[in-house]
């Protein structure tokens, strides 16, 4: 009870009513400048960067855009492992790795031509028609 009613003498004292919670803030209640420079400037970053991808994705073909992709996430590896002294275990490095190259080796499912599927369904059942195979003797 003693420490409730310090709290709230404490409170009252600081312009608080009862029931509020007061929280002091360093500065004056406005962040530091040196604390917004970071952020803004990672902002700016940021948005240069997504420019750059854009006016480079307009110049090169898909193929090229995403050969470039995969070199800078193959750089961006190499330079973790250079540059820091906590990065990631090896284990984990390979996993990255070895998803960096089923990403290079997919290739979508060839969708064919309407008259080439039509072809190739009549020279199955011609296949068919022909009689006993080997399997069937």
């Amino acid at each position: 009870a003693a420490r409730a009613a310090t709290g709230a003498a404490a409170g009252a004292a600081a312009g608080a009513s009862a029931g509020e919670v007061v929280v002091p803030v360093a500065g004056g209640g406005l962040p530091e400048l040196f604390a917004c420079v970071p952020v803004l400037v990672s902002c700016v970053l940021g948005a240069g960067i997504s420019f750059a991808g854009w006016g480079t994705r307009s110049k090169l073909s898909a193929t090229s855009f995403t050969v470039l992709g995969v070199a800078c996430k193959l750089a961006t590896v190499f330079i973790n492992v250079v540059v820091w002294e906590h990065h990631a275990p090896m284990g984990a490095q390979l996993a990255i790795l070895l998803c960096i190259a089923a990403s290079v080796l997919y290739q979508q499912v060839t969708i064919w031509d309407k008259d080439e599927a039509d072809r190739a369904l009549r020279e199955s059942r011609d296949k068919e028609d022909d009689g006993p195979t080997e399997l069937d003797k």
